[in-house]
C-alpha cells in the first residue's frame, strides 16, 4: 500500500510516497486501511521509503462500493454507451450512494453516442427514482461546465445533498 507523507504546517506541501505496510489482519472492513484513510505511520525507513501503519484514526464518512473513506462529495459517472448502461449497476451505485448521506452528483457521459430519445427515456427514468442526472460529453465537452459549476458551488457552500 502507498501512503502519501503530506506535511501541512509549512508553505512547500512537501510529499513523500511510502510504501507501508499494515498489520491488522481482520476482515471487518472498518478496520482495514481505505483509500482516503489518515494513518499513524512509523518504523519508517527513509532510505528504503518503507513504513508500517500504525494506526488508522477516525474516518468521517466511509463508503463500502468502491471502498474509500474520508469523502464528502461522491461523483457518479456512468457511460451512455460503450459500454452501455446497465440499470443495475447504475442502481447498486444509487442505493450505496444514497445510504451514505454524501452529496453526490450523477452524470451521464458519452451522451453523444445516444439519440434523443435514449436520453429522454433515460432522463425520465431516473427522475422517476428521484435523480437528477446531468447529461455530459468528455468528448464533446457538452456539460462540463456545469459539472464543474456544481461542484465548485458544492464546495463553497458545504451544503449536504439531503
Amino acid at each position: 500500500m502507498c501512503v502519501i507523507l503530506q506535511s501541512d504546517h509549512d508553505s512547500s506541501r512537501i510529499k513523500v510516497e511510502l510504501l507501508c505496510v499494515w498489520l491488522n489482519l481482520s476482515v471487518d472492513l472498518f478496520h482495514k486501511v481505505l483509500v482516503g484513510d489518515n494513518v499513524l505511520v512509523g518504523s519508517i525507513d527513509w532510505v528504503d521509503r518503507r513504513g508500517m501503519i500504525e494506526n488508522v484514526f477516525q474516518r468521517t464518512s466511509a463508503i463500502l462500493d468502491p471502498p474509500v473513506a474520508n469523502v464528502d462529495h461522491l461523483l457518479l459517472l456512468f457511460s451512455m454507451d460503450q459500454p452501455k448502461l446497465k440499470p443495475f449497476t447504475l442502481t447498486r451505485f444509487l442505493v450505496e450512494a444514497e445510504s451514505t448521506g454524501i452529496p453526490h452528483i450523477l452524470a451521464m457521459n458519452k451522451s453523444e453516442l445516444v439519440n434523443e430519445d435514449t436520453m429522454v427515456i433515460w432522463k425520465s427514468r431516473l427522475r422517476s427514482w428521484e435523480c437528477e442526472p446531468l447529461f455530459c460529453s468528455v468528448e464533446s465537452k457538452y456539460g462540463l461546465d456545469s459539472l464543474a459549476f456544481i461542484f465548485i458551488r458544492r464546495s463553497i457552500s458545504g451544503k449536504r445533498r439531503g
